[in-house]
């Protein structure tokens, strides 16, 4: 296996991000070195969980096969990013290799930081003495850690030098380095909350993007009643108006010596100087050296994307009956993802199956002249497997998923120190999700040539239907049916939801459940659909926590139906032959109203137990509704027999519950989802609600 050297960074395709894996590149080609690059595809710190679950491209990584580790720390910006790398860097530590941390600072690790506290004070020296400007606010961030206390530092030395003292006001903490927190500082200044300054420094360019966009929108003027600029120019600045006045970071240096602090060399590259770029942000105007370069690259960017061919790739993909079709398209529009030499396609070999298992690959090699036969890696080899032998190249992993549902990875190996544009997101959407299409055309093929779709099935669920299920139980030894239950779930929907919430409605209720009920059970559990809203499932010796998960998967189904205010659940359980005592008991309708604020406080746990992690504090829902914290308790409590706190956290570990059974998350990016900053914690609480760790509970469903 050649030297290879590990990056962990975030959107690869992002300018910036380019830059530095370019530097990185070259520097480890002139040592004879390849590049491994782990990062994600969408924002890491997004709260979508569609978008988080891509996050375990991280889990990946495994550092023992590298002769040492960059970690982009800028490119996770805020607390929550950094925690999706803390189980890399504790594997790292563990393995004692070298690892450098690039503008970001972690313990026991190496540090290298860019001159950015410069830059800052430069662009403030510029709008004091070349503009004149005195009322000047910065937007920064509490989150950005040392990258945001470092660039502070720079433009509070030039104020202090030019006996400026911003009220701390005028110091905004908002931002996360994204285009919505600028966006939001600007619908403040448009509304007269905050006071329009001469000047705004944004810490980077994104936040500046969505600044200028929220004052041009409200008809504030760029310069001319404000001005503004940001930090670190990337390819996007000429998609925005108006042309911002920036800092043209050489991000390119910093990937150059981060290689020899790793290996100890010097690399014999030149090093390129940090500048300010002019626009129409500031009354400086554009420059047109600098205005060409900048079109110049967008336009190559543009070139590169091949945009005209994607209807006809996914047309094509969605088409596909086989595996082997599937990998022929992808091989026939392989040069969509130019400048790539090569794709390995590594996909799950129960990628068919409902979970994902990662304990042996199907490695499929593709590039223009066709696609070679699958290749059985086993999950603990699949990075060795990639890597081994030929000349220094590139290597980019990321994961292969339609939203929950991991595939497995692609790997794209690029020949020169370049990364790929952003035209793989929409390559790497279309993929994953034309292959779940794949996937699901085979599951309709496998119900109507082996299994026998007629009047024994239900036609909305696929479960069998009463009477089915009665010939089943029927000819069962009575030794058999000691050993078996039988789990209930009815559904409470009231009449007319069709009228309020539209025809399908109780039907994607119905199948919401039903699909949480697949997911759940493992072995020979036989589903049926017994009544509208009754379902049963007979289960031979089911393990302790069967039922639990059952309740889990359940909730969080009509939790997602988005009006599980309306739906109640009720469950239940027998021996087999108490079946007809459980037929026999009235369907479970929506509990009858109790009090004025009864609606309002269904409403209340609906939100909670949608998004625990975002769930509001007992005092701001008792200000909402004008009531005294210790009524609103009380009223709770009365409504659902269980305290405000309590249902709070009884709601985060049913998520977890959900999360530990569908999805391949570790026990910390589970807890993190579900709102525990602190995973001992987590497992701890975890261990009191449910009698078991959240490991032992993961390992019994599967």
């Amino acid at each position: 296996m050649t030297g290879c050297i590990a990056v962990l960074t975030t959107r690869a395709e992002a300018s910036e991000r380019k830059d530095i894996l370019s530097g990185i590149g070259k520097a480890a080609f002139s040592q004879g070195l390849s590049v491994a690059v782990f990062s994600n595809i969408y924002n890491h710190w997004i709260n979508d969980s569609l978008l988080n679950f891509e996050n375990v491209i991280y889990n990946l990584f495994d550092p023992k096969l590298f002769d040492g580790v960059i970690i982009d720390a800028e490119a996770f910006p805020n607390i929550e990013g950094m925690k999706i790398t803390d189980g890399a860097v504790e594997k790292i530590r563990a393995a004692k290799i070298p690892c450098v941390a690039v503008d970001g600072k972690i313990e026991g690790l190496m540090s290298l930081s860019s001159d950015d506290s410069d830059d800052l004070e430069l662009i403030a020296e510029h709008l004091i003495c070349g503009h004149g400007y005195k009322r000047i606010d910065v937007l920064t961030s509490d989150s950005g850690g040392s990258i945001s206390e470092r660039r502070l530092e720079g433009i509070m030395r030039a104020f202090s030098r030019h006996g400026i003292t911003p009220a701390e006001s005028r110091i905004i903490h908002s931002g996360n380095f994204w285009d919505d927190s600028g966006e939001a500082l600007g619908k403040r200044y448009a509304c007269g909350e905050l006071s329009l300054p001469e000047a705004v420094i944004c810490l980077n360019d994104y936040m500046a993007f969505g600044l200028c966009k929220a004052l041009t929108d409200a008809g504030i003027k760029i310069p001319d009643d404000v001005a503004v600029t940001g930090y670190d120019t990337n390819e996007d600045r000429v998609l925005h108006y108006p042309y911002l006045t920036s800092m043209r970071r050489d991000r390119h240096s910093l990937g150059i010596k981060a290689v020899e602090m790793i290996t100890g060399k010097r690399c014999p590259i030149p090093k390129k100087v940090n500048e300010i770029v002019y626009g129409m942000s500031c009354p400086c105007g554009l420059r047109d050296d600098q205005i060409r370069s900048d079109v110049s690259k967008t336009y190559a960017t543009w070139d590169r994307t091949v945009i005209g061919p994607y209807l006809q790739f996914s047309g094509s993909l969605t088409a596909c009956r086989t595996l082997s079709e599937y990998t022929s398209v992808l091989s026939e529009y392989f040069y969509i993802l130019r400048p790539s030499e090569k794709l390995f396609l590594c996909i799950d070999s129960e990628w068919n199956s409902p979970k994902f298992s990662g304990e042996e690959f199907m490695r499929i090699d593709i590039d223009g002249g066709g696609f070679t036969a699958p290749q059985t890696v086993s999950g603990g080899k699949l990075v060795e497997n990639i890597l081994a032998g030929g000349s220094p190249a590139m290597y980019y992993f990321s994961p292969l998923y339609y939203q929950m549902r991991l595939f497995g990875y692609t790997v794209l190996k690029i020949s020169s120190p370049e990364s790929y544009d952003f035209s793989f997101l929409d390559w790497s959407k279309t993929a994953g999700n034309t292959l779940e299409f794949l996937r699901m055309k085979n599951d309709i093929d496998y119900l109507t040539q082996c299994r026998k779709v007629s009047e024994l099935y239900d036609s909305l669920t696929g479960f069998y239907n009463l009477g089915e299920f009665r010939s089943i139980t029927g000819v069962m030894e009575p030794s058999e049916l000691e050993e078996c239950e039988i789990f209930a779930v009815r559904l409470g929907i009231p009449e007319g939801t069709g009228f309020s919430l539209g025809e399908n409605f109780k039907s994607e209720v119905i199948s919401a459940v039903a699909s949480a009920l697949k997911s759940t059970v493992k072995n020979h559990e036989v589903l049926c659909r017994a009544k509208d809203t009754l379902f049963l499932i007979l289960v031979k010796n089911p393990d302790e926590y069967f039922f639990d998960r059952i309740k889990a998967m359940v909730c969080c189904a009509v939790c997602s139906s988005g009006s599980a205010e309306l739906i109640s659940v009720k469950f239940e359980s027998c021996r087999a032959d108490g079946m007809e005592s459980l037929l026999k008991a009235d369907p479970s309708g929506q509990a009858p109203s109790d009090g004025p604020y009864y609606r309002t406080m269904l409403q209340i746990r609906s939100r909670i137990y949608s998004s625990p992690k975002r769930a509001p504090s007992k005092e701001s829902e008792a200000k909402a509704l004008c009531l005294s914290p210790g009524y609103f308790a009380a009223v709770y409590r009365n409504t659902f027999g269980v305290s405000y706190q309590s249902d709070c956290i009884n709601a985060k570990i049913t998520l977890a519950k959900y999360l530990l059974c569908t999805t391949v998350m570790s026990v910390f990016a589970v807890a993190n989802t579900c709102g525990y900053n602190d995973e001992k914690y987590f497992a701890r609480q975890f261990r009191q609600l449910t009698g078991c760790s959240p490991v032992q509970y993961r390992n019994a469903a599967y």
